[in-house]
């Protein structure tokens, strides 16, 4: 066999293990055999070929291989493993306002903190719980919050001054924690006394 064939048969081979690494997960296995590949190809045809063809492959490696992988890049989305991996982006009509959810009504009204709020976290607010982010300030968990501002789902919180809703902010808290609820109160009755 010609050398200047087994030059260009790493040469293809290659090509083929850059173009296999976009489809089949390899951990850069495929990349670290497809660059060996190439430079072998460069490297025999130096060695073996000549100065002449030896630079020839070198020039092919260096134009051929980022336009394979431009070209393969861009044709790759529209193969049927392209479309299932990659994400559609959404259509216009899921990205209308009248899709998304309208929290402004929420401007004013008061909540429980169900975590500590550093600054993000999870808010009771009319028994839903709503993600939400605070104004800044941490807020622990079981305080008062109060909705100062949302911006399309961005619920911005604060810490609220105290109330006279809090009585029942302070029930739900109780309702959320049942480690805070006496015994009776949840429906169970108290262990007897095994000693009595």
């Amino acid at each position: 066999m010609s050398p200047i064939i087994i030059a260009l048969i790493l040469l293809l081979l290659g090509l083929a293990l850059i173009f296999l690494e976009l489809f089949i997960p390899s951990a850069g296995l495929l990349t670290v055999l497809a660059v060996t590949s190439l430079i072998g190809s460069v490297v025999w045809a130096y060695m073996k070929c000549g100065l002449e063809v030896g630079t020839i492959f070198f020039a092919a490696v260096v134009i051929i291989v980022p336009t394979f992988i431009t070209v393969a890049l861009k044709w790759w989305p529209h193969t049927p493993i392209g479309r299932w991996v990659l994400l559609t982006p959404p259509s216009e009509e899921e990205c209308s306002s009248e899709t998304l959810a309208n929290y402004t009504h929420l401007v004013g009204m008061q909540g429980i903190a169900k975590c500590t709020l550093l600054p993000g976290g999870v808010a009771i607010i009319e028994d839903q719980k709503y993600d939400v982010v605070t104004d800044g300030s941490a807020i622990d968990k079981g305080d008062v919050i109060e909705v100062i501002e949302v911006d399309g789902t961005r619920i911005v919180v604060t810490l609220a001054s105290k109330t006279a809703s809090e009585t029942d902010l302070q029930s739900t808290r109780l309702s959320q924690d049942p480690l805070a609820q006496s015994i009776e109160s949840i429906g169970i009755d108290p262990l007897d006394d095994p000693l009595a």
